[in-house]
C-alpha cells in the first residue's frame, strides 16, 4: 500500500539567539504534530553573525535537518522584504508554497493542518508559534552547546551554589529592555539579596560591568569578553553566558528580552522581567535603620523651634538630634542650650549657607557610624510615625538615595505649593495610591537619605553658597543610579508660606538654575554649556525687547558669574563623577 507524502515545513527563524532557539523549538514541535519534515535554514546576518553549527551540536530528531543557508538558499526561502526585491515570494507562490510570515495567532496554522491534506507551507517567526506568550518550559532542550562551549559554562558555573543569583542587563539595542529594566531596578533587587550572595552578570554594556563591580566588588562574576550579535566570537559568549546563567538560582531579567526567559526556561529557575515594581515581591535582607541623625542648620531658629525639635522628640522612632547654628542673631543657641540639652549643637563663627553647614552634620554622620540622615528644615517638622515609615520604605526600597513625606503647608491644612510643583499632588485629597512615587526633584526641606547613598553621591558641592545645592545633589542622585520618591499618606509641614519672591531672589533662583545645569554630571558639559548659553542670550534679547533693562544687566551678570566659575564647575562635575567624601568635608 502506498503511504500518503508527509507534509513539508520549511521555516526561517530570524532575530537574536533567544527568538531563534524558540522559533526553532515551536517548528519542530509543529512538524511532529503534524506528521511533517521540516527543513531549518539557518541565516546568518547582522542579527546573529555565527552559524548553528559553530555554537550547538546537531538536533538529533527523525525528520529535521537544520541548514546553514546559502545565497542560493536565500534567494528561495528568504524572508522577502524590498532588501531582496522579493524574489523569495515570487518563488515560493510559483511552487505552491503556502506562507506564513512572524506567526502570531495561535490557529493560524492549526486551520492549514486541519484539512487532512498534505501542505507545503513555509515560515519564518520571531516566536514561539503558535502562542507567543505561554513558551514551554522544556522548549530549549533539543539544544546542546558544543563541547568547547560546554566545557566553558561548566569552568564558570562550577563553583555557584543556592545564593548565586543570576542578573541580565540588556543595553545596546532593545529599547525595551532600556526604558523597561532600568539599572537602578536591577542594583535595588541585588541590594536586597542577603550579604553573602553572589551575583552573575551577563550584558551586552561593559559601562554595566563596571559599575557593578563598584558597586558589590567581588560578588560579581562575569565574563571579561564580550558578548555581542557582530561576530562570532560574540554570539559564542552569548550561548555561554546564556547557559551559564542558567545555572544560577534565580533571574532578574530584562524587559522584553527572550534572553533572559530562554536561560530561566534552560535551568527551570524563576525568573522576573526586572522593573521598578519587582523590589516589592522581594523580601529585605537588611534590617529597618535604627541609628539615625537628624541634622537641622538653624539661623535664627526661634519662630519654629519648639514645633520643629518637638516633632523628634515626640517621633515614634528614636533619632539623634544635630542643630548647626549659621551664628544665629536671637537666643537661639542660649534656648538649645537651656531646654534641650539632648540636642548636639555645633556653633559656627560665620554663617556657611545650607549646604556647607549640613556636610558638617552628613560628615559625623558617615564618621560615626550611622544608618540614615533625616535633613530637616529648621521651618519644618514631622508626624510621629513619618520617620518610622521613611526608615521602613528606605529599607524595603534601598536604591531610593532620597525619600520624602508628603509637604503641607505650616498650617497642616493644604499641600506646600513648592511640594505640589514637583510631586504633582494638589491636594490630601487626590494622592496617589501607590505606597512610594518616584519623581525627578523634591526641595530639601525634609529629607531621609541612606548614609550608603551618601557614600556613593557625595554631599552637597561647596560651589553653591546659598540654594540649587539640593538641585545638584539631585542630579548626583541620577548620574549614580539612585532614585528620589515620597510616601503619600506621610506628612511633614514646611512653614514657608510667608516668604515673599523679590526680584533679588527671582534673579538669584535664575543663577543657581542655570549653574546646576552647568554642574549637572548627566549632561555633556559642552553640550549643555551651549544649550545653557544660548538659553541667557534669549533671556537678555527679551530683557531688551520689553525694555527692561535691570533685567538685562541682571542676565549678562549671570554669564559672567558662570564664566567666573568654569574652573570650578569642571572641578564640581570631577567631583560629582569620582567621589571622595573628603572633597566636600
Amino acid at each position: 500500500m502506498t503511504q500518503k507524502p508527509r507534509s513539508h515545513i520549511t521555516l526561517v527563524p530570524f532575530g537574536g539567539l533567544g527568538n531563534r532557539l524558540k522559533a526553532i523549538s515551536a517548528g519542530i514541535k509543529l512538524a511532529r504534530q503534524t506528521h511533517s519534515d521540516i527543513d531549518i535554514y539557518w541565516v546568518v546576518d547582522s542579527g546573529l553573525a555565527c552559524r548553528f553549527d559553530q555554537l550547538f551540536l546537531p538536533i538529533d530528531t527523525d525528520g529535521v535537518r537544520l541548514i546553514e543557508a546559502t545565497a542560493d538558499d536565500l534567494k528561495r526561502w528568504d524572508r522577502p522584504r524590498r532588501k531582496n526585491f522579493y524574489r523569495p515570494y515570487l518563488y515560493m507562490l510559483s511552487h505552491g508554497v503556502r506562507m506564513f510570515a512572524n506567526v502570531q495567532s495561535e490557529d493560524e496554522i492549526d486551520r492549514c493542518f486541519a484539512d487532512g491534506k498534505t501542505h507545503n507551507v513555509w515560515i519564518s517567526s520571531c516566536v514561539y508559534f503558535p502562542d507567543k506568550d505561554h513558551v514551554p518550559v522544556d522548549a530549549y532542550d533539543i539544544f546542546h552547546p558544543r563541547t568547547e562551549i560546554q566545557a566553558e559554562i561548566d569552568r564558570i558555573a562550577r563553583d555557584f551554589g543556592d545564593n548565586t543569583v543570576g542578573v541580565h542587563v540588556r543595553r545596546t539595542d532593545n529599547a525595551g529592555s532600556i526604558q523597561g529594566s532600568k539599572t537602578e531596578d536591577f542594583l535595588e533587587c541585588m541590594e536586597l539579596q542577603q550579604a553573602d550572595t553572589r551575583f552573575y552578570l551577563a550584558t551586552d554594556e561593559e559601562e554595566i560591568k563596571t559599575l557593578m563591580r563598584g558597586e558589590f566588588g567581588d560578588r560579581i562574576i562575569s565574563m571579561d569578553a564580550e558578548a555581542c550579535r557582530s561576530t562570532a566570537d560574540g554570539i559564542r559568549n552569548a550561548v555561554v553566558e546564556m547557559y551559564v546563567l542558567s545555572r544560577t538560582s534565580r533571574i532578574f531579567g530584562s524587559h522584553r528580552s527572550t534572553f533572559s526567559a530562554a536561560s530561566a526556561c534552560i535551568g527551570r529557575i524563576p525568573y522576573e522581567a526586572t522593573d521598578a515594581s519587582t523590589a516589592d515581591k522581594l523580601e529585605p535582607s537588611a534590617p529597618v535603620a535604627t541609628k539615625i541623625l537628624t541634622i537641622i542648620v538653624s539661623y535664627n531658629f526661634m519662630p519654629w523651634i519648639d514645633r520643629c525639635l518637638g516633632s523628634l522628640i515626640h517621633s515614634q522612632t528614636p533619632t539623634d538630634i544635630m542643630v548647626i547654628d549659621n551664628c544665629s542673631k536671637d537666643e537661639t543657641v542660649a534656648e538649645i542650650e537651656r531646654r534641650y540639652p539632648q540636642v548636639m549643637l555645633v556653633r559656627n563663627s560665620e554663617n556657611l549657607g545650607f549646604g556647607r553647614a549640613n556636610n558638617i552634620g552628613m560628615c559625623y554622620a558617615i564618621d560615626h557610624g550611622y544608618d540614615a540622615v533625616l535633613l530637616l528644615n529648621q521651618d519644618a517638622w514631622i508626624d510621629a510615625d513619618a520617620l518610622g515609615r521613611l526608615a521602613e520604605a528606605s529599607r524595603r526600597h534601598p536604591r531610593y538615595g532620597i525619600l520624602s513625606p508628603i509637604h503641607l503647608t505650616g498650617s497642616g491644612d493644604k499641600i506646600e505649593h513648592g511640594f505640589a510643583v514637583y510631586s504633582g499632588v494638589q491636594s490630601k485629597d487626590s494622592q496617589p495610591e501607590a505606597p512610594l512615587v518616584q519623581v525627578p526633584f523634591i526641595d530639601a526641606a525634609i529629607w531621609y537619605m541612606p548614609v550608603a547613598a551618601l557614600k556613593r553621591v557625595g554631599l552637597f558641592a561647596p560651589i553653591y553658597k546659598h540654594y540649587g545645592e539640593d538641585k545638584d545633589l539631585a542630579n548626583r542622585m541620577a548620574y549614580h543610579h539612585y532614585r528620589i520618591g515620597f510616601l503619600p499618606r506621610v506628612y511633614g509641614s514646611h512653614a514657608r508660606e510667608e516668604r515673599k519672591v523679590t526680584h533679588d531672589a527671582f534673579i538669584h533662583s535664575e543663577f543657581v538654575y542655570h549653574l546646576s545645569q552647568e554642574t549637572n554630571p548627566n549632561e555633556k558639559y559642552k553640550h549643555i554649556h551651549r544649550i545653557n548659553h544660548l538659553a541667557l542670550w534669549k533671556k537678555e534679547l527679551m530683557a531688551i525687547i520689553t525694555l527692561q533693562w535691570w533685567r538685562l544687566g541682571r542676565f549678562v551678570r549671570i554669564w559672567r558669574q558662570l564664566k567666573d566659575l568654569q574652573g570650578e564647575i569642571e572641578k564640581t562635575r570631577s567631583e560629582s563623577c569620582n567621589v571622595d567624601i573628603n572633597n566636600y568635608r
